[in-house]
């Protein structure tokens, strides 16, 4: 793993070279800072500190623990198996009416911004994302829109109504075009280093051998509705105990299911009893 120590301070490096100049070379060696010894001493330490820094972020970059972003999601996946969650735009739809169609076809770009103004609530301004073609008879338009950022806190549905304007801010081929309602879906929050770390080892964990998830996962794979995990000391040291929960089992239509090449590759010593 990755060293914990902190990286070495330029004082400290001008200090180790000052004490190897005076140890091998010269012991009355003017090494203070301002000397003439300086002029490569601070050049050296400069150098270093940054092949120290970038070789410690090489190093965490690779290592699960400490690696972020882009290269954290890419060894869940390649490592662990999981699919980060990933920040995502909100999107919905926005309507469009106009009262005359004087001037005809036209296109709603995409990227066309539209903007809610709501009172006491700072403006959200969504943008469209395709071009959307309307017909020189059409009087009404739907075109689909997408959050500025990434994440949630964008869901928003309203139409036009006293004190909330909806607003077409970039200039279209016919400007009597006005937005009567909109409607926009949350969008995903990013998943934390933290939590994507945990579920990638909970799904490490779920499919070991011996483990609850896989034997249970294994049983629903063969059909099984219903699943309940019994360690193999549940009954005890009294096996006449043992053979009564058995029969009572049998008794109610309960069987042994999943037994066999089913549970082989996932079962150590528990018994899973399926219906």
């Amino acid at each position: 793993m990755p060293a914990t120590e902190a990286l070495p301070t330029l004082a400290e490096l001008l200090a180790a070279h000052g004490d190897g100049i005076r140890g091998l070379d010269d012991p009355t060696a003017d090494t203070r800072r301002g000397a003439i010894y300086d002029h490569w001493a601070g050049a050296g330490a400069l150098l270093f500190a940054r092949e120290a820094t970038r070789d410690r972020d090489l190093f965490r970059a690779v290592y699960f623990d400490t690696a972020d972003g882009a290269k954290l999601r890419e060894i869940a996946r390649r490592r662990f198996g999981v699919e980060p969650t990933v920040a995502t735009f909100g999107e919905g739809a926005a309507a469009l009416a106009r009262d005359t169609t004087l001037a005809a076809e036209g296109t709603v770009f995409a990227g066309t911004r539209i903007s809610v103004i709501r009172p006491g609530v700072e403006p959200i301004t969504y943008a469209v994302t395709s071009d959307t073609v309307a017909a020189s008879a059409a009087r009404d338009l739907v075109v689909r829109v997408r959050a500025l950022r990434r994440g949630s806190g964008v869901a928003l549905r309203t139409s036009a109504a006293p004190g909330v304007v909806l607003r077409v801010d970039d200039p279209l081929w016919d400007a009597t075009w006005r937005m009567t309602s909109l409607e926009c879906a949350d969008g995903t929050d990013a998943e934390s280093g933290s939590a994507l770390r945990a579920r990638a080892r909970q799904a490490r964990l779920d499919a070991r051998k011996g483990y609850g998830k896989a034997i249970t996962d294994a049983c629903v794979a063969e059909g099984a509705a219903h699943v309940a995990l019994f360690t193999s000391s549940y009954a005890g040291d009294d096996h006449a105990e043992a053979r009564r929960n058995d029969r009572a089992r049998r008794d109610r239509g309960v069987t042994k299911a999943c037994d066999g090449v089913a549970l082989s590759s996932v079962r150590t010593s528990a018994d899973a009893i399926a219906w």
